[in-house]
């Protein structure tokens, strides 16, 4: 008979210095626990088979001793008569000693089988012992003295069950953790402040107000800026940012944005009719056009008007001086440059 059971190996015992898996590997080991007890029975019961068939060989090789043993006895007889009969059983007796010698060596090698059954059976008792010993195992770990009902087991420092003295209801409930989640103390970035402190050098205390810094309400910037809607009167001369962006032979002025423009481009130089937008502009926007004695013709759209047909005569510096009274008609003068 052969033993085939294997004993699983236990994967990990539960520890307290591990919480965070304790309650995995204490399930673990439980569940491993359960596959002991039918795999010990089914290792005691091929021991057993194996005991009893080491103890049938150690029986047939000590009868087959005992059977050598009266060969031997029988020989030994057939000897003496042999000898009595010597002068006419001379190669009965050579015979006899043979088969003596023989019976001798097959009882050696009895005697020798029987001290290994004997062996065998010795150690198929104290295997079968083992076994037994694991057969009683009904699964369960053994209690823990004075434990209150309803604590979570723990195990000391020997490894033995111990009460936690803390239970479901003290463990602290899962939570969706964040990036802000355990963030330490500190005063950078990734940090969280303490509350031992105050915000007075960046925060202003309550009851505060801003009367020094700020308006009261009601009031109005009359004097400080010019309103859309309404005549304003300058006292200081008001100064505009002037378009030189472009260089190209042709230009599209936006009155939108500007009210001065420099052109100096050299050669041809067609000024398109510009971008004004919101209809009717009767005596809002002036401005001027500048151009450079670089610009050798000029030609215009047909929205700038020229007083007495008074237009740009090319290689001259100057400048179209110039009123909006609607997008389509932009009252016009050209002024030569001295």
């Amino acid at each position: 008979m052969t033993i085939a059971q294997i004993i699983t190996s236990f994967s990990s015992s539960p520890s307290r210095s591990n919480p965070a898996n304790f309650d995995d590997e204490a399930d673990l080991f439980l569940a491993e626990m359960e596959l002991l007890p039918p795999q010990l029975n089914t290792f005691a019961a091929e021991l057993n088979a194996t005991a009893d068939t080491i103890n049938d060989a150690k029986n047939t090789a000590t009868t087959q001793a005992g059977t050598a043993t009266a060969q031997a006895g029988i020989a030994t007889a057939q000897a003496t008569e042999a000898t009595t009969q010597a002068g006419t059983a001379t190669a009965q007796a050579g015979i006899a000693t043979a088969q003596a010698t023989e019976a001798t060596l097959q009882a050696g090698i009895s005697t020798a089988q029987a001290v290994i059954a004997a062996q065998a059976a010795t150690d198929a008792e104290y295997f079968a012992g083992i076994a037994q010993s694991f057969t009683n195992i009904d699964g369960k770990a053994d209690k823990v003295v004075a434990a209150t009902a309803g604590n979570l087991p723990a195990l000391d420092a020997t490894g033995n069950l111990v009460d936690s003295g803390s239970s479901l209801s003290d463990l602290e409930p899962a939570i969706t953790k964040n990036t802000a989640f355990n963030k330490a103390f500190g005063t950078t970035a990734g940090t969280v402040s303490e509350g031992n402190h105050n915000h007075d050098s960046a925060y202003s205390a309550a009851g505060h107000n801003h009367d020094s810094a700020y308006s009261a309400a009601g009031h109005n910037h009359d004097s400080v800026y010019a309103k859309s809607a309404a005549s304003n009167t300058f006292t200081k001369p008001q100064l505009t940012t002037a378009d030189s962006s472009s260089a190209s032979a042709s230009v599209t002025p936006d009155l939108n944005n500007f009210s001065t423009f420099l052109y100096s481009v050299a050669g041809a130089l067609t000024i398109n009719n510009p971008t004004c937008s919101g209809g009717t502009r009767s005596g809002v926007r002036s401005g001027y056009i500048y151009l450079s004695s670089g610009v050798t013709s000029v030609s215009l759209g047909t929205a700038w008007k020229f007083n007495s047909g008074s237009t740009p005569p090319g290689s001259k510096a100057g400048a179209i001086f110039f009123t909006v009274y609607s997008p389509t008609f932009i009252m016009s003068d050209w002024w030569e440059a001295p």
